[in-house]
């Protein structure tokens, strides 16, 4: 009859209907399974990742803590050399001070010494005058002590012929 037919064609369907879901399920899950292994292998993978971007946050925060002390101690090593120059170049002014000091002396000592030469000549030609004055004394003084032995040469020759005057005028 049409109505088992019917009824035939309604239960072949169903079970058609029936097959195809359990495939599309059988696919579905299959689909899931894979899906769910791709979502694992995705998860380690950023998981991966993610450790691998850890340590090279930790690798970047230490160099930028070296750069860091490094950026301080040339801070330092400025300072100090800041220090360093300042300090040369008040020595610098001190020692320069000091030699226009030791300069002027100098030519206060060369013009002492000329003014000793000056006065050391002078009392060369002074000494040298006073010789010859000596000289020219030494003469006067000689011509003199002549001129008293003949004085006194004389005053005897004349003592005697007074004495011997006298005692003929007493005789």
């Amino acid at each position: 009859s049409e109505r088992d037919v019917l009824l035939h064609s309604i239960e072949s369907l169903r079970a058609s209907h029936a097959k195809d879901i359990a495939r599309t399920n059988a696919v579905a899950e299959a689909n899931a399974a894979d899906t769910k292994e791709l979502l694992l292998e995705e998860k380690l993978r950023a998981e991966d990742q993610a450790q691998q971007y850890h340590g090279r946050m930790i690798q970047a925060e230490k160099q930028y803590q070296k750069a860091s002390a490094l950026e301080e101690e040339a801070r330092t090593n400025l300072e100090r050399a800041k220090a360093a120059i300042s300090e040369l170049s008040q020595r610098y002014e001190e020692l320069e001070i000091q030699a226009k000091d030791e300069a002027e002396r100098k030519v206060m000592a060369e013009e002492e010494v000329q003014e000793l030469k000056q006065d050391i000549e002078e009392a060369h030609r002074e000494l040298n005058e006073k010789s010859e004055d000596l000289s020219e004394l030494e003469k006067v003084h000689s011509s003199a002590s002549k001129t008293l032995q003949v004085a006194e040469s004389s005053n005897s020759d004349l003592r005697t012929e007074m004495e011997d005057t006298y005692s003929r005028l007493v005789s």
